[in-house]
């Protein structure tokens, strides 16, 4: 996660501490994910409701367009990895969620 705090004008590499920044992220979901307790049903709905809104979307979209293009500033580029970690782990979490409640249901 240190690339979602590194000054985005010094091209920190998203390469770099691949290994250890994915057991720090998978760490840091597993306790994120540990807070939705086995009665936490409603935590889990409320996280399988977040919705990105139009303008968030149609703003990833075009930061996804200008990576793809290498037309991002470096400002652009942190933003664009910020929100692919951030959207990476809300994911996980509605994963952990959906397990939540699939095990409720069969109680």
């Amino acid at each position: 996660w240190e690339f979602l705090f590194a000054n985005p004008g010094r091209g920190y590499n998203l390469g770099m501490k691949r290994k250890q920044t994915n057991s720090h992220v998978e760490q840091l979901i597993e306790k994120l994910g540990k807070c939705l307790a086995p009665d936490s049903v409603t935590s889990a709905k409320k996280l399988l409701a977040i919705k990105l809104k139009s303008p968030t979307k149609a703003r990833i979209n075009y930061l996804a367009a200008g990576c793809d293009e290498g037309e991002l500033t470096p400002e652009e580029s942190w933003e664009y990895r910020s929100c692919i970690a951030i959207e990476a782990m809300i994911s996980s979490l509605k994963t952990k969620s959906r397990q939540l409640l699939s095990c409720a249901k069969a109680k």
